[in-house]
């Protein structure tokens, strides 16, 4: 084969669209752009497809206003001396712009990432959009904003890019007048109606309280309410999205709002904040509701539930969903339940429509330390979900809790399927009343019974090692168990070797051994977490089980893109990390 004919052959097979995709998919982010370049200028067929590919995600706004003519824009330093280039928009605008070149480039965009933007000059920039030709969308294929701007004379632009075509609306900011709030809901109402994908960390403050967020005394979003302006401009909005897969608000919701939220068809993933008065109200709407009304969050797969604490309003929301599909619960709250309120939340949910596809829950309390709490007793609390035969994944966060060796059995006999366990406890300052603790021996029945058991975190007390009769008689053929990941929390140890010894025979595949805290070990960004030093008998442990395998890279994350999200999972099993969820909610 000639060089032409070769050269002839390999375009062909680039006009493929299938092809041309795997080679773009393979190609490094730091070569994508310019590799799309080269290939927009190699044919005119390749010009097309590259053009539509570079141009199709932005990060930046400033691609597009370079397109313009040069009489509405000037680069400059952005401080005398400075090699930092600002594009700045001249005041005023020209009064007529010719848009043809920057139309034909916006056609392509359809994700736009406005983030704090430095590299382009704001002022006259809302002047300059004016001009555009109103009956006309900015981004006409636009499917993708995601929009954090915490400026609050500059939140409103948002509105030049909304299109009937976008399907993604990410909004953040916590500076925003509180007339701007109604004024761009009302906005997203009329434009967008096949959202299928919000999420809102929105807030209208008062001065007064800008203030303190300038300066870091609000550290803590819950603190912050939300504005009347909010309220009112959201239930409307909610009501007219048919098509809404996913919610996340970061602001605790208003009755209202999570009523309007609870009769779309389609939600699967949902984030709820509601506060204790908003709770009542929400709760008395889903016992004295009409059946025959229509559905109450119907389509439901993903539940993030924030509240203040546990109470009789709250089992009353969660058995009143009607989802047969939901799939994994999250429940953080403010303070620890007594053992008899939480275990009739899990009777609840063991009676919900949604008893029989629930696999994954995960309970995190937010009290301070130091708060006083009653001894959560888990083997006690966790008796109603045992007759719940699908769960694979239950993780308590942040609690006083103990759990008996009773307990462990109960779990292996109840949960087949079983693939992480996380009971987690925080330090006691004082000594507490002698309570149960797990064994070494208490860990059998669940490498015995749980084949798919990956991951264990238990308060596990080291201090008597079966002997070789013991542990025949517990173990009477070699373990099968799978489990890589084991979490000790804060029990006390005897003799490293020998426990070292009895967890290689139990935990064939063991892996990696932790001795952390009630919220798991490090991680980057989003998901970072204090990790506490092993003490000098749990790292000999580690260090004998270290010589059997292969510990995982502890190379970090540079990016958290899809990829990142199932890097995270491996290096802590312990995470309940919703993979689309979280995706949407950190990349989107």
């Amino acid at each position: 084969m000639n060089p032409s004919t070769a050269t002839s052959v390999a375009l062909q097979c680039l006009y493929n669209e299938d092809i041309f995709r795997i080679i773009l998919d393979s190609l490094d982010t730091s070569q994508r752009k310019s590799t799309l370049a080269s290939l927009a200028r190699v044919c005119k067929p390749l010009h097309e497809t590259s053009t539509a590919e570079l141009w199709h995600s932005l990060d930046s706004f400033r691609p597009l206003l370079r397109l313009l003519p040069t009489d509405s824009w000037k680069e400059e330093p952005y401080m005398p001396g400075s090699s930092f280039i600002v594009l700045s928009i001249i005041d005023p605008p020209p009064a007529e712009i010719d848009w043809t070149r920057f139309k034909h480039y916006a056609r392509y965009v359809q994700r736009l990432k406005w983030y704090l933007t430095q590299d382009f000059s704001l002022d006259s920039l809302d002047a300059l959009l004016a001009r555009h030709p109103p009956t006309q969308p900015l981004l006409p294929q636009l499917r993708t904003l995601i929009w954090m701007e915490h400026n609050r004379d500059l939140f409103t632009l948002a509105r030049f890019f909304l299109t009937p075509t976008l399907q993604r609306l990410r909004m953040n900011s916590f500076m925003v007048k509180r007339d701007d709030i109604p004024f761009l809901m009302n906005q997203v109402g009329e434009v967008c109606k096949n959202l299928e994908y919000l999420l809102l960390e929105i807030s209208g403050l008062t001065d007064s309280c800008s203030e303190m967020l300038d300066t870091g005394t609000i550290s803590h979003r819950r603190k912050v309410d939300p504005t009347d302006a909010v309220a009112g401009a959201l239930s409307p909005l909610l009501h007219g999205l048919s098509k809404l897969q996913l919610y996340s608000g970061a602001y605790h919701m208003s009755a209202a709002r999570t009523e309007a939220l609870a009769a779309l068809p389609r939600l699967k993933k949902l984030e709820l904040d509601i506060k204790g008065d908003e709770m009542k109200t929400v709760a008395a709407t889903a016992l004295h509701r009409d059946p025959c009304a229509g559905p109450w969050f119907s389509a439901l797969k993903t539940l993030w539930f924030t509240v203040d604490k546990l109470d009789e309003n709250t089992r009353v929301f969660l058995a009143a969903i009607q989802s047969s599909d939901l799939q994994l619960l999250v429940i953080k709250m403010d303070m620890q339940p007594e053992t008899s309120m939480l275990q009739k939340h899990l009777a609840a949910i063991a009676r919900a429509p949604y008893r029989d596809s629930l696999t994954t829950l995960e309970l995190f309390c937010d009290d301070q330390p130091g708060t006083e709490r009653q001894l959560l007793l888990a083997g006690k609390a966790l008796q109603p979900l045992y007759a719940l035969p699908r769960i694979h994944t239950v993780v308590f966060r942040n609690f006083v809790l103990a759990a008996d060796p009773g307990t462990l059995c109960d779990i292996a006999n109840a949960w087949p399927q079983l693939e992480v366990l996380a009971l987690a406890c925080i330090p006691v300052i004082e000594a507490p009343l002698p309570v149960p603790r797990i064994g070494l021996a208490d860990l059998v029945p669940l490498a015995l019974k749980c084949p798919r058991l990956r991951a264990l975190d238990v308060e596990l007390w080291a201090t008597e090692v079966p002997d070789e009769a013991a542990l025949a008689q517990l173990l009477p053929a070699p373990s099968q168990s799978t489990l890589q990941h084991l979490a000790v929390n804060f029990g006390p140890i005897l003799d490293p070797p020998q426990v070292a010894d009895f967890l290689a025979r139990v935990f064939p595949e063991l892996k990696h051994l932790m001795r952390i805290g009630p919220n798991g070990p490090t991680l980057p960004f989003p998901c970072g977490r204090r990790e506490l030093l092993p003490s000098a008998e749990w790292q000999t442990v580690g260090k004998l089980l270290a010589g059997r395998a292969s510990s995982a890279s502890g190379t970090p994350l540079a990016e958290c893109d899809e990829r990142s999200v199932i890097a995270i999972r491996e290096r802590d099993p312990f995470l309940v990390f919703d993979t689309c969820f979280d995706y949407h909610y950190w990349i989107m």
